[in-house]
């Protein structure tokens, strides 16, 4: 592997595991950053750049390459850090995915429901909780896919 972009700094105090993981990174996103140009010359309509780590990341990929780029925000913030939107927009991120917030907050809420209901044994109690069922099937579509059946049914 070739030296990292960004030289890492050692004081007295540095924890080695961490020290390594920072050259590994800065090599690895260098590597990302290789491949990146090699996807722009074959012509890519879009980069995405996995697991960066900080804010200078995301501003030096932003400014590395001149195509639309995709950011895959997780709200762990275990590997990336959270940053609001607006700052990933400001730095040309065309596409901002969240593709499990929504699944982590269902499941928090049929969690919460279903320990409020073994506790409870009332369903009644918490039956004005949740989206009414017209509105669910408005919002999946069912209501235009019973339309089309009863228009072309067979």
């Amino acid at each position: 592997m070739s030296p990292p972009d960004d030289p890492v700094l050692l004081g007295p105090d540095a924890d080695a595991e961490e020290v390594a993981r920072k050259i590994l990174l800065d090599q690895l996103t260098g590597q990302a950053r290789s491949r990146a140009e090699l996807a722009t010359k074959a012509g890519a309509d879009m980069l995405f750049i996995e697991a960066m780590e900080g804010e200078a990341q995301f501003e030096k990929v932003a400014n590395s390459f001149d195509l639309p780029l995709l950011f895959n925000y997780t709200t762990s913030g275990q590997r990336t850090p959270l940053i609001p939107i607006e700052d990933l927009r400001r730095m040309r991120y065309a596409v901002i995915i969240m593709p499990t917030q929504s699944l982590l907050i269902a499941t928090q809420a049929m969690q919460s429901f279903l320990t409020r209901l073994r506790a409870g044994d009332d369903a009644r109690a918490l039956s004005s909780e949740g989206m009414p069922w017209s509105e669910f099937n408005t919002f999946i579509g069912a209501d235009e896919q019973m339309a089309l059946s009863e228009k072309y049914g067979s």
